[in-house]
């Protein structure tokens, strides 16, 4: 299987089902199910989008453990960092223009807020996403990396708990795997 590393908070935001458009300088072709990783760090880029007020409002509802008695804010500790968070169905990848860009910006501010939309950059769609309860701590990778090893087993055991098919599990944690097979619905 395939991962990709996001910065927090926005693998967060992918997995807990509030970003559906994963922003890139680069396209890619495949489509099927990756792993989201989040890296292991917090760069400036993501405690600036922590004090944003968009940001907290759909972390607030997603972050598991946050007190909302107690406080009215999710901070950087909150956050899982350096491992899989889940797992998302890319749907398709398309170079951006300026009327993709200006459509989202009008329907769907949410998803402009939460993306980097720029011409010539791309928007690769998530069809489905699937947080794991507990993530699996890994050491992430550039572009799309191929999840192999311990970590690919580990993926696997998660896979068929959250009721994927054994076989199916199986099949998607090959470092080979063939993104484009169908994957059983959960």
């Amino acid at each position: 299987m395939k991962a990709l590393s996001l910065w927090q908070p926005w693998a967060t935001l992918l997995v807990r089902g509030w970003k559906g458009t994963e922003t890139r300088s680069w396209g890619t072709p495949e489509r099927g199910w990756i792993a989201v990783a989040a890296t292991a760090t917090l760069p400036p880029a993501g405690r600036k989008a922590l004090k944003r007020q968009d940001f907290q409002m759909a972390l607030y509802h997603c972050v598991p453990g946050v007190d909302t008695n107690r406080r009215a804010e999710v901070l950087p500790g909150d956050l899982t960092y350096g491992a899989i968070l889940g797992i998302a169905k890319v749907g398709g990848c398309r170079e951006m223009t300026e009327e993709s860009i200006s459509y989202r910006r009008e329907w769907e501010p949410l998803e402009h807020a939460f993306g980097d939309y720029q011409p010539g950059r791309f928007e690769w769609h998530i069809e489905r996403a699937h947080v794991f309860i507990e993530p699996i701590p890994c050491k992430g990778g550039q572009k799309l990396w191929n999840v192999k090893g311990e970590l690919a087993s580990e993926l696997e055991n998660r896979l068929i708990k959250g009721a994927m098919k054994p076989e199916e599990a199986r099949r998607l944690c090959q470092p080979e795997a063939n993104l484009f097979d169908a994957v059983a619905e959960a």
